[in-house]
């Protein structure tokens, strides 16, 4: 998240005057979440299949 907050587009936002929480939460969290949300889902898939077989 850290690598997210030194890109090009956050730093020109926060220059123009955006607030750190409409930057973070909609831009930054978003795109390093995508792997954990991903992951989850598949978890979550094997969870629920294996309650069905057993």
């Amino acid at each position: 998240m850290l690598d997210m907050l030194e890109q090009d587009y956050i730093s020109f936002a926060m220059a123009k005057g955006v607030p750190r929480a409409v930057l973070i939460l909609p831009h930054a969290v978003r795109k390093p979440l995508l792997p954990v949300v991903t992951m989850l889902g598949l978890q979550m898939e094997s969870l629920l299949s294996g309650i069905v077989i057993i």
